[in-house]
């Protein structure tokens, strides 16, 4: 139509057909406009729907627990305060001349009581009834999920670095374990590694259940560090995962320079009644809340000291 309206004006035919002008020099044209999925407002990604994958839903990282795997002895379902006895030290015999004339030394074992009390471990969370009906994964199966893992990584970091106020008793600071000495915090050599294994060697706690328990960053470096002067084997022997001949696990709920050599059963990690996971929908119904609260009450100390070596 624009075609045949120019060409009557000018009284001639076009080989193909007429443009207006106003196309060469923007009068009377909007604005360029872009159609595209992801333009501005209203020029596109209104029409661009979204595919919600629930099933790939990505959690946390947490951090390895190893305490259990390492052989920490575990009492289940207590429900009073629990109290084990210890021997704190034995008689030692002794030669004596004549018997008519020479007694033998007096010397009697000394007992001891390691008293484990519950301690309360727990995290609590809100949830809207909408969400808990519309979200995808289970928001309910979710954070169940959750608050139980909270509870393990809690557990298991007590273990090492508990401080023993209304918490277990670490071995980190724990009465009477071994203490290596190493230079340089972050860089032990490998004659310092096998004072840990000396030590608990001097006092018959050398055993095949001992395990080495430390962070990841100095895992890594023992990794990296030979066990003599190029000799191609690491202090940690990444394909075994051992160390000087006994298993090896790293964790990050140990502190970064934390080095542990122990009969790991020599540690108690005692859990009274479980756990215990509480949904309430009352006290926030007016908001249209649930309210998540799992709690655990449980205590740790070290049952003996001796087969324990620390750098801390």
């Amino acid at each position: 139509e624009v075609s045949n309206a120019i060409s009557s004006r000018c009284n001639r035919s076009a080989d193909g057909f007429f443009v207006a002008p106003e196309a060469f020099t923007g009068k009377g044209k909007r604005d360029d406009v872009l159609l595209s999925a992801d333009g501005s407002a209203t020029d596109g990604p209104e029409l661009v729907g979204a595919e919600f994958r629930g099933g790939e839903f990505v959690d946390v990282l947490r951090p390895n627990m190893v305490a259990i795997q390492a052989g920490v002895r575990v009492i289940n379902g207590a429900t009073q305060d629990v109290v084990i006895p210890r021997k704190k030290s034995g008689s030692a015999a002794a030669w004596v001349g004549d018997e008519a004339t020479t007694a033998f030394t007096r010397d009697a074992p000394q007992f001891e009581n390691i008293t484990l009390v519950p301690n309360h471990l727990g995290t609590t969370v809100d949830v809207s009834k909408q969400l808990l009906v519309q979200g995808l994964p289970d928001v309910d199966s979710l954070i169940r999920d959750d608050l139980n893992q909270s509870i393990a990584v809690a557990l298991d970091a007590s273990v090492f670095t508990g401080d023993g106020s209304n918490k277990p008793q670490g071995v980190d600071g724990a009465t009477g374990v071994h203490t290596a000495t190493i230079s340089s915090a972050a860089a032990p050599t490998a004659a310092e590694m096998w004072d840990f294994v000396g030590a608990l060697d001097t006092v018959g706690a050398l055993s095949e259940n001992l395990a080495w328990i430390t962070h990841p960053t100095m895992a890594s470096y023992l990794k990296q560090k030979d066990i003599g002067t190029d000799t191609g084997h690491k202090v940690w022997d990444y394909q075994t995962n051992t160390m000087l001949g006994y298993k090896a696990f790293s964790t990050s709920n140990a502190s970064a320079t934390d080095i542990f050599l122990a009969q790991w059963d020599s540690y108690i990690l005692c859990i009274f009644d479980g756990i215990d996971l509480v949904v309430d929908p009352y006290s926030n119904a007016k908001k249209r809340l649930l309210t998540y609260t799992v709690n655990i009450m449980a205590d740790g100390n070290v049952r003996q000291p001796g087969a324990i070596c620390t750098n801390a």
